[in-house]
């Protein structure tokens, strides 16, 4: 063991037993204990000190020579943590420092002013190499950052900005550069535990992994692999609390095993079930559409709002397509026409580059309305529909363009199920509505409702099932699927939200700015707003449910005012004077990266309920449009 430092814990040493245990591990291998018995060993203090895991090193980077594509980039690596760089207000800015000779570096820490970096990337190379990226964030979050990456043989380091967490430029206190301490061991820390996608995981989509968020833990990731394959950096996406994984990695459904690695970390594994693609799944929603020449825009017929509609010129030769994002096997096109404004004769055309078409479907006597179109299997990417001649002399014009998978089965295709609301609170009936098909009305065998059947409790008539508010108890999207004998399973899901016991509450608050005033932040209005003094002192917002009411979850809509750190807290305390009340914390949060953010935390029964802001993370006050307690 010459030649290498470690870290250890004394358990116990006694006259008859002078037996140390070592926790030995390696960054790069497996970690286990390990017994080493010391004979006739004489210890004694020191006042050397022992690398930390966090600082192996000194920082490389520090007074070496620097540039930058604007700002004086020396103040980033002065160490003087009262001096910055400051870039000038634009996405694309660079800072680089030259290490003076090559140095094989793993680790990056970077000290971000309020103008931090959302989207970054952080290059190295060598005198007479080529860069290398050794490290990519589309989530930064400011603060301190500590970036980890395998180790890499550097002499110039750059970061690059893709995107600007604020409206300023991009600026550094610090930014510091450690080489790797091949000498040193560690044992390994835990990671996250990572929780599987449960919703849209089948073929073709992507994938979320949810995690407790570990902002060092995920700036240390150096790979993902999925069933012992390696990803390429733009395969994976990491934020905070989810790594998501990008459509066409899971063609087939099944079992997938992932893996993700980070320095200094022990791997985090997670199974992943890959469903089959439903026949009920339209592929087309919120593709990329293009037309000819129109009226009204493409996208309207594949964003999912049956109030909105394409309209093409007023000639028989107009087309409509959309990109589905991967290639599926498709076998049926719904098109919803608006009115006269109907497709005589059209063609469905199918394509794997958008360039080569086959025709799926050929129509020669469309009446409108709604047409249900089934062809053969055929893998496509993307999907045209093709006029040939107008059923009217207005253009052709379409509320809804639907593509959905090849069904197998054989089965009959159920009607199209849609919720008349598109969010309902809890205790509320589902209304679900459907075309007229009084064949499957019929054949209806089974009503679940999250999978627990329901059939006896509904009410049934004709183009509408109603589910009782008493059965709606879960928040969240709730699944409605209806099996019918000879029919594909028709499915629809319904957002179930739990009353914001916050709306239209009594508030106080430590001082508001002009009339944005503390009602603003619960009168369900999102374009109103709280907003704080504008100076560094801390300021409050207090709620009053006006009597003690159970609740685990705030949520906060910021505006870019938001705050960097502040406190959630509770009381009962029936004192007037706010500040004066006994309040309990149940949610802290640091560096918090704005837009909503949503505070879970164990049930609390409280009448009160107080934001304290302790840092801004911009120069102005506090300012959010609503506020809710659940």
């Amino acid at each position: 063991m010459k030649g290498f430092r470690f870290d250890f814990t004394m358990d116990q040493v006694t006259e008859n037993n002078g037996k140390l245990n070592f926790i030995l591990g390696n960054v790069s291998g497996p970690v286990a204990p390990h017994q080493i018995y010391l004979d006739d060993v004489t210890l004694s203090e020191t006042a050397e000190e022992v690398p930390n895991v966090n600082n192996s090193l000194a920082n490389v980077a520090l007074n070496k020579p620097a540039t930058a594509s604007s700002g004086n980039a020396s103040l980033a690596f002065d160490g003087n943590a009262a001096t910055r760089w400051e870039s000038i207000f634009n996405d694309s800015e660079f800072i680089e420092v030259d290490l003076g000779h090559t140095y094989t570096i793993d680790h990056i820490r970077l000290n971000w002013e309020t103008a931090y970096g959302k989207g970054y990337k952080i290059d190295v190379k060598t005198e007479q190499g080529d860069w290398t990226t050794v490290f990519t964030t589309a989530h930064g979050s400011g603060g301190v950052e500590e970036l980890r990456f395998l180790p890499e043989d550097a002499r110039h380091v750059r970061l690059t900005g893709i995107k600007r967490g604020t409206d300023f430029g991009y600026s550094l206190y610090e930014f510091a550069v450690f080489a790797h301490d091949d000498e040193y061991i560690a044992e390994p820390a835990a990671a996250p535990v990572l929780a599987p996608a449960a919703e849209d995981n089948v073929i073709n989509r992507a994938i979320a992994i949810r995690f407790a968020d570990n902002k060092l833990w995920r700036t240390s990731i150096t790979g993902v692999k999925v069933n012992n394959e390696a990803l390429d950096r733009e395969q994976f996406e990491v934020g905070a609390g989810v790594l998501t994984l990008v459509p066409g990695l899971f063609t087939a459904a099944g079992d997938y095993q992932i893996h993700v690695e980070a320095v200094r970390f022990q791997d985090a594994v997670v199974t992943q079930t890959i469903k089959p693609l439903p026949p009920t799944l339209n592929l087309a929603l919120h593709g990329a559409a293009s037309s000819s020449d129109s009226n009204l825009p493409a996208s309207f017929a594949f964003d999912g709002d049956p109030g909105t509609r394409w309209e093409s010129k007023w000639t028989d030769d107009q087309w409509i397509r959309v990109d589905l994002g991967e290639v599926y096997d498709i076998g049926r096109v719904l098109l919803s026409w608006e009115g006269i404004a109907f497709g005589k004769e059209y063609t469905i055309d199918t394509s794997l580059d958008g360039e080569v078409w086959h025709t799926s479907y050929t129509q020669t006597n469309g009446a409108g309305g709604v047409e249900n179109l089934v062809f053969n299997k055929q893998d496509a990417r993307y999907v045209r529909m093709k006029g040939v001649k107008r059923g009217s002399d207005y253009g052709y014009s379409l509320w809804t363009f639907e593509v959905y998978p090849h069904d197998p089965s054989g089965l009959k295709v159920p009607p199209i199920l849609s919720t008349t609301s598109a969010s309902i609170l809890i205790g509320t009936p589902i209304a679900i509505a459907f075309p007229l098909n009084l064949d499957w009305e019929d054949a209806i065998q089974h009503i679940f409702l999250n999978g627990i059947e329901i059939k006896e409790s509904v009410q049934l008539s004709t183009g509408l099932i109603t589910i009782p508010g008493e059965l709606v108890t879960q928040a969240g999207k709730n699944e409605i699927i209806i099996q019918a004998e000879g029919y594909s399973d028709a499915a629809v899901s319904q957002q179930v939200t739990r009353p914001n016991k916050a709306l239209y509450a009594s508030v106080k608050a430590s001082s508001w700015s002009d009339d944005y005033v503390p009602a603003n932040a619960v009168d369900g209005n999102t374009t109103t707003r709280w907003d704080s003094a504008h100076n560094d002192q801390p300021q409050w917002f207090m709620i009053d449910l006006g009597t003690a009411a159970a609740f685990d979850q705030v949520v906060i809509d910021w505006k870019g005012a938001r705050a960097a750190d502040y406190t959630i807290a509770v009381s009962n305390d029936d004192n007037e004077d706010a500040e004066l009340k006994n309040w309990t914390v149940v949610s802290t949060i640091t560096n918090g990266s704005g837009a909503q953010d949503k505070l879970e935390f164990e049930e609390q029964t409280a009448r009160y309920v107080r934001f304290l802001g302790t840092r801004r993370a911009l120069p102005y006050g506090y300012s959010f449009y609503e506020i809710a307690v659940y």
